[in-house]
């Protein structure tokens, strides 16, 4: 039997009735009291490990609310373009890397943003063609939607002239050949089917190095969202965790493809289901999969007694999601039913999230106007871009609007520490709106 006191601590409980505390105790890894240090103390024996916080901070760990483990993991073992600012830099980069294996062999490179290089566009694959002629490429966007292959690339994924996007997939093409540019999006299953897959080893490394800077930033649990998830993944991360390579809690949704396939827990409870995710494209005019088909697969997952998390960007998306939502709740009312829209970019219709009890989930850098003008509680996860940004500290926050800024570049990316007033600001950046946003930290944190 273990026991653990932590005290001489700042505990902030998150408990509105008692928000402070001085100590907590713990027993066979659970809390068992939280409060002054000669209370938290009595709950143990005087064999109990104590460590001396020397008056720092404490409090409950993160939970990353949607990420993409895996492909974090395999981003760490690749090409890293989250630096570039130029098409160059990035051709440089991976020239260097198709320099140290064996012709033929795929370069993966990831993290680049078209708006913050140069030449304000995506690169092709002319341009990666000229880094690596003689590998096949593929340069991930920095959002994990948009991937560039070079020739040799596309050659290998069979897409040419004659390709025809699949439901809900964009294929660049040459406006005067027709011929691909090598920007696809939404088009990840058809690549994927092409490039093999990291060996064990090396992606078992990328998990590790990604679960240990989570864990520098305070995060012990992450749901992984990938809308492919199903049987084999489910085994992955069992595999991972019982190899030590991850030491985090993982919640994995459920693709709704494998919709029934996987267990409610496993690794002894550090593995559990999540919600079911389905991915809903919004191309010009369409939506794959339409709306009556889209209402079918959320009354499906609903009537099964599960959490739905549905990925809907542009704005006619959010309002089938909410929709389909809608009528799901219609037909079989379910209290807390935590049905979730994510990423979305579109302003919700007023009153929706609160009537339906949805939970908007949207990623920092897509900008934050809603917050002021709709007021409804809304999960907003700050961006962890690039290797090594994780600039998360422990702090109560409230978003407040700055001036507009004038002449910055960049999408909203890191938070970046302001000393002179103990305000965090969201990057250099501006957001699409043209507002500049901080995070103020109302005392929590020391400089």
């Amino acid at each position: 039997m273990s026991a653990l006191l932590l005290h001489n601590a700042r505990v902030l409980t998150m408990d509105p009735a008692r928000p402070r505390a001085e100590a907590v105790a713990v027993r066979d890894g659970r809390i068992v009291a939280v409060g002054g240090a000669a209370e938290a103390a009595g709950a143990l024996g005087v064999d109990a490990e104590r460590i001396d916080c020397q008056g720092g901070a404490l409090l409950p760990a993160f939970i990353d609310a949607h990420c993409h483990l895996l492909a974090y993991a395999a981003s760490l073992r690749s090409v890293d373009c989250t630096g570039a600012r130029r098409i160059a830099d990035i051709q440089e980069a991976i020239r260097q890397a198709a320099a140290q294996r064996p012709a033929g062999e795929w370069v993966r490179a990831f993290g680049y943003e078209e708006t913050a290089l140069a030449e304000g566009r995506h690169p092709n694959r002319h341009d990666l063609d000229a880094a690596a002629p003689d590998h096949p490429v593929r340069l991930i966007h920095g959002s994990g939607h948009a991937s560039v292959l070079n020739s040799l690339g596309l050659q290998r994924a069979g897409i040419g002239i004659a390709t025809e996007e699949p439901p809900g997939g964009f294929l660049e093409r040459d406006v005067a050949s027709g011929e691909p540019t090598g920007l696809l999006l939404g088009m990840e299953r058809v690549i994927e089917r092409a490039i093999p897959p990291l060996p064990y080893e090396e992606l078992s490394e990328g998990v590790r190095q990604a679960a240990g800077r989570l864990l520098r930033a305070g995060v012990t649990c992450v749901q992984d969202a990938g809308h492919t998830n199903g049987r084999a993944e489910w085994e992955l991360f069992e595999r991972l965790i019982a190899g030590g390579a991850l030491p985090l809690a993982v919640v994995l949704m459920e693709g709704f493809d494998h919709l029934g396939e996987l267990p409610a827990l496993a690794a002894g409870g550090r593995l559990r289901r999540g919600p079911v995710k389905i991915m809903l494209h919004e191309l010009e005019n369409d939506l794959a999969p339409d709306e009556a088909e889209l209402a079918r697969m959320v009354g499906e997952v609903h009537a099964a007694g599960r959490q739905v998390a549905i990925h809907a960007v542009g704005e006619r998306a959010v309002a089938a999601a909410t929709g389909a939502i809608e009528a799901a709740l219609d037909r079989l009312p379910r209290a807390d039913h935590r049905h979730r829209i994510e990423q979305h970019t579109a302003r919700l219709r007023a009153g929706d999230p609160h009537r339906l009890e949805v939970t908007a989930h949207r990623h920092a850098r897509h900008g934050m106007d809603f917050i002021l003008e709709l007021g409804i509680p809304v999960e907003v996860l700050i961006p962890h871009r690039g290797r090594n940004n994780f600039h998360l500290r422990p702090v109560r926050v409230e978003f407040v609007r700055q001036d507009r800024c004038q002449g910055r570049e960049g999408a909203l990316s890191h938070l970046e520490r302001r000393r002179d007033d103990r305000d965090f600001s969201i990057g250099r950046d501006r957001d699409p709106g043209g507002h500049e946003w901080r995070i103020r930290c109302n005392g929590l944190v020391d400089d």
